[in-house]
């Protein structure tokens, strides 16, 4: 029995493996082809090529021709002919992750790192078996560079806990709406899923939804639900990571619509010398009350943030500085004039370690100060500009049950001192968590 000889290029680049053809009536060309394996195995490679050429001018069409002359142009530094054999098996799901893989090398001797990356990444997306899978990632390893996310991604979490004093800024935060001063129990859920398409290595586009939702146990009337919906536009320049595009947001306070927002976000990320990771960004965002009842908080706030982050083998670093400016409707009533336009400066530093295989710890410091524009009359014995100092902390322990599925214990304390009397609370919350990856 004849059989087509197959040179994985891919599988440690002079692999074998045979596919049966019918003895009986083999396709035309099947002759040639089948001296072309033979002298291929001598190493006798320019007249591989000449029989393969000649199946091929039988009328031999088979996407083992067109692999084989691939590999036989690689060996022969025939690579931009290479390219084109293995590019004419790019829309066979059988062959697509080798040839990927292939395209890949050839790249490399061309000189070509960036777009060797790139065949690589996609190798290793679509490849459908281990080992693969392993010389995708080992390759990309080689140039300094990871195997590319999946297109999609989302996770669900779980949460349930205790809350000594719920107030909405907690999970919105926009200004103290208000402050229940009560405590009760509450579960929570968020979702997360992005879908990314790809134009290019280096251009693409991002939807990014999500969605989360508080529920208290007794207080129903601090209920908080959101909807964020992001379009992202990302692209590569000078070595900055770019994403820029408009988002949408819904919120329900109490169970009825709060606030709509429609904004925009730009992010930068870039990879300075020594390791730090830079990430630079802007969000501005136009807020309109759905309720009447909030409409004081309709305006436009504009956000400024700088994180640099670093690494040290198990250690993780994180500072971060956001401006915030606003410039809201505020509140003017029978009980006189209350400013919610401040001009707010945010301080964090955040820390993780990780213990042992599959334990985390976390620690989140964060400082909030807040200058608001013009004088409160309301509710004081005199106009006073407010001020705040937030305080907030963060501590953090999580065990991961492979790589799907996340436990995690919360504890947040939270401090707001204010010039003004009525703005002060505290507030401790206490979370148990589960999050699964899809």
């Amino acid at each position: 029995m004849k059989t087509f000889s197959t040179l994985l290029l891919a599988l440690c680049m002079l692999s074998f493996t045979s596919s049966p053809a019918t003895a009986a009536n083999p396709p035309p060309g099947m002759e040639h082809f089948n001296r072309a394996g033979q002298l291929f195995r001598t190493g006798n490679y320019k007249q591989a090529l000449r029989y393969y050429r000649r199946a091929r001018e039988t009328g031999l069409a088979i996407p083992e021709l067109a692999y084989n002359l691939g590999v036989t142009y690689y060996k022969l530094g025939r690579n931009r002919a290479a390219e084109a054999e293995f590019r004419r098996l790019l829309e066979d799901r059988k062959w697509r992750a080798t040839v990927m893989y292939n395209l890949g090398l050839v790249r490399l001797r061309l000189g070509d790192k960036t777009g060797a990356i790139r065949w690589f990444q996609q190798a290793h997306q679509y490849a459908r078996g281990h080992k693969l899978k392993l010389l995708a990632a080992s390759a990309l390893k080689q140039q300094g560079a990871k195997p590319k996310s999946p297109p999609w991604r989302a996770s669900i979490s779980v949460g349930a806990g205790y809350d000594d004093n719920a107030a909405l800024n907690a999970v919105s935060e926009t200004d103290v709406v208000a402050v229940a001063g009560k405590n009760n129990s509450f579960v929570d859920v968020w979702f997360l899923f992005s879908r990314r398409f790809d134009l290019s290595a280096d251009n693409g586009f991002r939807l990014d939804l999500d969605l989360y939702s508080l529920n208290y146990d007794n207080l129903s009337q601090y209920d908080y639900d959101s909807l964020r919906l992001d379009g992202l536009y990302l692209t590569r320049k000078g070595g900055w990571r770019l994403e820029l595009g408009p988002y949408y947001k819904r919120t329900k306070y109490g169970g009825v619509d709060f606030q709509k927002t429609l904004g925009m976000v730009a992010t930068g990320r870039y990879k300075l010398a020594g390791g730090t990771r830079l990430r630079l960004r802007y969000r501005g965002s136009n807020i309109d009350a759905i309720n009447n009842s909030y409409a004081y908080l309709d305006g436009a706030r504009h956000q400024f943030g700088v994180r640099a982050g670093w690494r040290w083998g198990r250690q993780r670093l994180w500072a971060y500085y956001t401006l915030e400016l606003n410039d809201r409707a505020d509140l003017q009533n029978a009980a006189g004039f209350t400013s919610y336009s401040a001009t707010r400066h945010k301080f964090r530093v955040r820390a993780r370690q990780r213990l042992f295989k599959h334990w985390f710890t976390e620690e989140d410091l964060q400082y909030r100060y807040s200058q608001y524009n013009d004088a409160t009359t309301a509710g004081v014995p005199s106009p006073v500009k407010r001020q705040d100092d937030r305080y907030r902390l963060r501590l953090k322990a999580g065990r991961r049950f492979g790589k799907k599925w996340l436990l995690s214990l919360e504890y947040k304390y939270t401090s707001n001192e204010s010039n003004i009397d009525s703005n002060d609370y505290k507030r401790n919350l206490y979370t148990i968590g589960v999050r699964h990856q899809f």
